[in-house]
């Protein structure tokens, strides 16, 4: 019969799998009263093997810590597969574990890998990259992980010591290092914040990867002022890609707060014009200041003021007093003299001679007079002034025939 021989087509459609296995199956024909036949389908698979991570892309992770990762098999491997995790930097991180173990069973569950970023004794950033590849090799493309460090140190300089005290219109130094090796050369910069309290020296400074950590000294040299005070200058030390720092410098004042008087001490005449005390600061004070005048004895020497005030516009513009002395009743020279005074200040004494005008004589009261014969009168005897000690002055008639005194002496003290 004509057409039995004709074949027809059977489509056959490979199926897509999860493996990378080349496969074999049979097709069978079989019909009723006719003996079965088996046709063999060898499937050859079109998959290649990859390792599969999470996170993708690269990972972040601080100096010091640990992160995370995934890994599996994207395909059921034919045999048991293993990976091995290598780190380009052990010294800067270390994997755990480092060999990971696949079959047909858990080929598709993800095993964690632990990244541990280790310390180190700079302050620079790390990568890392971390190689994820078939032992033996070749039976999936390495898959390579890039792992950022971030360091945890932060660069600064370092400052030894770490404050200055300085006395003012002197020199001190300190030394300057880093605290970790740069990536590259670093020049630091050093400028004074005030300088007319404080210069600095030198200016620049250079570190490289090398010397680093070998102290470089700077000098500073401090300037006088005029005030009794104590200062604080700053010395401003700048690098690029660290953050600014400062020295700070205590410049000690030496000189202190005094009160100066012109003349050192004064010679007055009793009675007379008087003479000018001019009266001024030492230094520029810091606040308003009272000078207090008082005359250590007011009945010999007087003073035209009780106070001055002195600021520290003024401080050092002399302020006058005028001494006078007094007319008293005695012809003694006299020592007197001026005390000033400032709140904390020890006081000073300015000496002050007083020369007396008075000439001493006696007074006889009448300066003449007449009596009868045979008759008495009183004459008044007295000394003009007191005198410095106890003084006797003798009586007498220089013609005892004509008249005669009654007593031949008379003594005059202070109190009478």
């Amino acid at each position: 019969m004509a057409g039995n021989n004709v074949a027809q087509n059977v489509t056959v459609s490979a199926a897509q799998d999860n493996n990378g296995r080349d496969e074999q199956t049979d097709i069978t024909f079989s019909a009723p009263g006719l003996t079965s036949r088996l046709a063999g389908i060898s499937v050859l698979d079109d998959d290649n093997q990859a390792i599969e991570v999470l996170p993708t892309g690269s990972l972040v992770v601080t100096e010091g810590q640990s992160t995370t990762f995934t890994v599996r098999l994207a395909l059921d491997p034919i045999t048991p597969m293993q990976l091995d995790l290598t780190s380009s930097a052990p010294s800067a991180g270390v994997i755990s574990p480092s060999t990971l173990s696949f079959n047909s069973g858990n080929f598709n569950g993800y095993q964690t890998i632990t990244f541990t970023a280790l310390q180190d004794a700079d302050a620079r950033d790390n990568n890392v990259l971390v190689t994820i590849n078939t032992n033996p090799s070749g039976l999936a493309t390495p898959l390579y992980l890039g792992v950022q460090i971030q360091d945890d140190e932060v660069q600064e300089l370092v400052f030894t010591p770490s404050s200055l005290t300085i006395d003012e219109g002197s020199a001190g130094s300190f030394l300057v290092s880093m605290a970790y090796p740069p990536a590259g050369n670093v020049t630091v910069s050093l400028n004074s914040t005030n300088p007319g309290l404080a210069a600095v020296s030198p200016q620049l400074i250079f570190f490289t990867p090398v010397n680093y950590s070998q102290p470089q000294t700077i000098s500073v040299s401090t300037f006088t002022d005029e005030d009794g005070n104590d200062d604080i200058a700053a010395i401003a030390v700048t690098a690029t890609g660290l953050s600014p720092q400062t020295m700070n410098i205590t410049v000690r004042d030496t000189v202190s707060q005094s009160i100066v008087a012109s003349p050192s001490s004064i010679a007055l005449t009793e009675g007379q014009a008087g003479q000018d005390l001019a009266i001024r600061l030492a230094v520029q004070p810091s606040a308003n200041v009272q000078v207090f005048v008082a005359s250590g004895n007011p009945s010999v020497v007087q003073v035209s003021s009780s106070a001055l005030s002195f600021t520290a516009a003024n401080w050092n513009t002399p302020q006058t007093v005028r001494l006078t002395t007094p007319n008293d009743s005695n012809t003694d020279n006299e020592n007197s003299s001026v005390v000033l005074t400032v709140a904390g200040l020890p006081p000073m004494i300015v000496p002050v001679s007083v020369t007396d005008d008075d000439q001493q004589s006696i007074i006889a009261t009448p300066t003449s007079i007449s009596v009868n014969e045979g008759q008495t009168t009183n004459l008044g005897v007295r000394l003009a002034y007191a005198p410095s000690a106890a003084t006797t002055v003798t009586i007498g008639s220089l013609d005892p025939t004509i008249a005669t005194v009654s007593i031949a002496t008379l003594t005059f003290t202070q109190s009478n």
